[in-house]
């Protein structure tokens, strides 16, 4: 059998089993037309490769075209007034689609600042990320920078200080002096049958996540693997978005993460770096307190307190929500 015919039976191995035709089957033919069962395995695994190599290409070429139009449009939806529960879903959850609504919880989180929870509560001991100046790609390192301290002593670095070195973040759920804490603003705060609790099920302990930062508090570009809902109480963060079809820009090397520089960069140096992070023009939006904010999975962001800044974050959406078991490992 010349070259020729070789390839020709290869292209209709590579077919037939893009159409999903049993394999078996596929063998048999080929056995029939002399090929021996090396060879059939072999032609087997590289139309395999071939057909995995052009679904990547498609899928390039799918998030080239999304990315590029992405950037005709440079900002995110801006409501005054909280949707209903479908008309979320349809327009923004399963659109993949951030938005913000603006002041829709001003007057009821007022209370909720840091004098408030110092007056509030004990000097009880939370887990903290500290050390964070002083560590390169300290949000990937996050693990190596658990620290504990008091409640009241942490407030008072977050009320007196500007720093990115210590920050409260999602790791505190377990803790049950900041479930109550939780639990007292939310009480004072939800109703199940109005936006956005109408948007979220009863799992509030395990899949609401309080965070607490004094102002110059940094988290550098990542996306995660959940869809967010976003509350600012106290203090106002400047939040950047880039959509998803732009990851084949972001040089996304290590989980969720990039080694493009998030702040205090030249950018003319991260360009000769990172050249396709050129093609990308970041949304930039200040969150305020009462602000609501919808940040979907897999949109890259990258988050800076302007003030002492008091947080909550929701993943406990009625919709589905646990794609974070069928990320990639590798």
């Amino acid at each position: 059998m010349n070259n020729e015919d070789y390839n020709n039976w290869l292209k209709w191995t590579e077919e037939n089993i893009y159409k999903n035709v049993d394999i078996e089957s596929i063998k048999h033919i080929l056995h029939n037309n002399t090929f021996t069962n090396e060879t059939i395995d072999y032609m087997i695994n590289m139309a395999n490769y071939n057909i995995e190599n052009r679904k990547n290409k498609i899928n390039h070429w799918i998030l080239s075209v999304k990315s590029d139009l992405y950037n005709n449009v440079n900002k995110i939806m801006e409501l005054n007034k909280l949707p209903q529960w479908e008309s979320f879903l349809n327009n923004f959850y399963a659109q993949n689609k951030p938005v913000i609504i603006r002041n829709s919880l001003l007057e009821v989180y007022k209370k909720y600042d840091i004098y408030y929870l110092y007056n509030t509560y004990d000097n009880f001991e939370v887990e903290i990320q500290a050390n964070r100046e002083n560590t390169e790609n300290y949000e990937s390192k996050s693990n190596d920078l658990k620290s504990n301290m008091g409640f009241k002593d942490f407030l008072n670095i977050v009320n007196n200080q500007t720093s990115n070195n210590i920050y409260m973040t999602a790791n505190n759920n377990n803790n049950e002096n900041i479930k109550h804490i939780k639990n007292d603003i939310l009480y004072n705060l939800r109703n199940d049958n109005y936006a956005p609790w109408s948007y979220l099920n009863n799992d509030y302990d395990g899949r609401s996540f309080l965070w607490i930062g004094p102002k110059g508090t940094k988290t550098p570009w990542h996306y995660d693997l959940t869809n967010n809902l976003f509350i600012q109480i106290q203090g106002q963060k400047k939040i950047t978005l880039i959509p998803f079809e732009h990851n084949i820009n972001m040089y996304n090397n290590n989980h969720v993460y990039t080694d493009i520089p998030s702040f205090d960069y030249n950018l003319e140096e991260v360009y000769n770096k990172f050249p396709n992070f050129s093609n990308i023009k970041p949304i930039e939006l200040i969150i305020n307190e009462g602000d609501v904010l919808f940040i979907p999975l897999g949109w890259w962001h990258k988050v800076q307190s302007l003030n002492p800044s008091i947080s909550l974050s929701f993943t406990n959406f009625k919709a589905k929500n646990d794609y974070n078991n069928t990320y990639p490992s590798n």
